[in-house]
């Protein structure tokens, strides 16, 4: 009977801690003298500390649902996201989730839902782990940043994309 307890024991403490023991965050950075917007991966441990941390900005607060960048006088960008902190229960619960809602540049929706910096919900694509908005004279440039896998502490299989938009309210004058 002793036996029987310590392996049911050992089962439920193994499927406990199943999911990874590291926090996937999201660090943000405004920078309107440069006139850059970006959400860089952070990936962190409680034994191992600090594993990633792209960017120079700081983690989006999980009390905030809204962000909000002045780049320029005439130009804002408006992040609608959620932070889900780590949990023991569900699916990569460990992880932790940032869920986008939407980005906005003014009145232009740039990006739509999507989960970010989170390979346990990866599509074909890979995992969205970074996006950067950036203004340059009258262009707009998204680039955006995936990854097939997070393995042995480094992102497996990351490309990225840049898209060229037209603004349609006045750029600045300098």
């Amino acid at each position: 009977m002793k036996s029987f307890c310590i392996l049911l024991l050992l089962i439920f403490s193994a499927n406990a801690y199943s999911d990874s023991p590291q926090e996937f965050t999201i660090a943000v950075t405004c920078d309107a003298k440069h006139k850059v917007f970006s959400l860089d991966p952070v990936v962190s441990s409680v034994d191992e500390g600090t594993l990633l941390f792209e960017g120079n900005g700081s983690e989006l607060p999980e009390e905030k649902r809204l962000f909000e960048c002045k780049l320029s006088k005439n130009h804002s960008v408006k992040l609608s996201y959620e932070v889900i902190p780590p949990r023991m229960q569900g699916m990569c619960g460990a992880r932790g989730l940032t869920q986008i809602h939407h980005i906005f540049v003014n009145d232009l929706k740039v990006y739509g839902a999507s989960v970010i910096n989170n390979d346990c919900f990866a599509e074909k694509s890979g995992t969205l782990i970074s996006l950067k908005i950036s203004i340059e004279g009258s262009k707009l440039k998204l680039r955006s940043c995936n990854a097939k896998n997070w393995d042995n502490n480094k992102y497996i299989g990351r490309s990225c994309t840049t898209k060229n938009l037209k603004l349609a309210s006045p750029t600045d004058a300098h």
